[in-house]
């Protein structure tokens, strides 16, 4: 739990640097920007990897049509499921929100 707790804290300092590295945007725009970098973000990284939507949300314990969504940037991704998808994926969630930091 307290790795967790940590990575946690890691990824909001890293959300909050992005939120205002995006601060002359409006809100709504913002999280569409960011919803769409996580979700091109994931999507490389899952090709890279060559394994498909199913065998990433297996690992991660997350429905597949709910990881095409979250890929297709449809819906917005809590913390805690990033956290699973980024460790599915065989990297941390620091790396992808860095990532998506620098695309913004």
């Amino acid at each position: 739990m307290l790795l967790v707790g940590i990575l946690s804290a890691v990824a909001n300092r890293q959300l909050l640097a992005i939120a205002y590295s995006i601060n002359t945007m409006p809100a709504k725009i913002k999280l569409e920007k960011i919803n769409e970098e996580l979700a091109t973000t994931f999507r490389k990284k899952r090709n890279r990897l060559r394994k498909s939507q199913e065998e990433i949300a297996d690992k991660a314990e997350i429905d597949r049509s709910y990881f095409s969504e979250i890929e297709c940037g449809k819906v917005s991704v809590s913390v805690a499921v990033a956290h699973k998808i980024a460790r599915a994926l065989n990297t941390s969630l620091s790396r992808i929100m860095k990532n998506v930091e620098n695309k913004l």
